[in-house]
């Protein structure tokens, strides 16, 4: 294998077996997915986010001041919380699945498992687009979707 020759193979082991600019770019890769894990759950806080004025996320939160709109007197919970929530557990899940393909990388496994690890990524990314919808969706069909995706969560977990 030429040192110039990046292309990665997967030994008998399932491990990488290339040259060392190939093992210096796993690593480096290794690096980007961990700065990715680590920068989010520097940013994320489940408890303090506020939104931002005049955002999708401030509609949302001026037009749901309960998990449910038909409630006449909301609780202290609100349908914004329970959005943020859904969507920030998903984030959470995409995050831990970025940095676990890093730790893959970094240890050279490359046959298998990477794409299961980035198929998992992406659905959980996937999900988080879902819940928030579009420009056009009002507050109470993302509020539906959230609901939605918590019994979808809800029933997997409870068979």
């Amino acid at each position: 294998m030429d040192d110039d020759d990046e292309f990665l193979i997967a030994g008998d082991d399932g491990l990488a077996v290339t040259s060392p600019a190939g093992t210096a770019r796993l690593l480096e890769l290794a690096d980007v997915l961990a700065a990715c894990r680590k920068s989010f759950f520097e940013t994320a806080s489940r408890f303090h986010w506020i939104p931002q004025p005049g955002s999708g996320a401030d509609l949302v939160a001026t037009e749901l001041p309960s998990p449910d709109p038909l409630l006449k007197s909301p609780r202290p919970g609100t349908g914004h919380r329970m959005i943020t929530e859904g969507v920030q557990t998903h984030l959470q899940t995409t995050a831990g699945l970025v940095g676990a393909l890093g730790a893959l990388y970094r240890a050279g496994e490359v046959f298998a498992a990477p794409a299961t690890v980035v198929r998992g990524a992406l659905e959980s990314a996937a999900r988080v687009f879902w819940i928030i919808g579009d420009a056009t969706d009002d507050p109470e069909q993302i509020l539906a979707r959230t609901y939605l995706e918590e019994f979808r969560v809800f029933r997997h977990e409870c068979g």
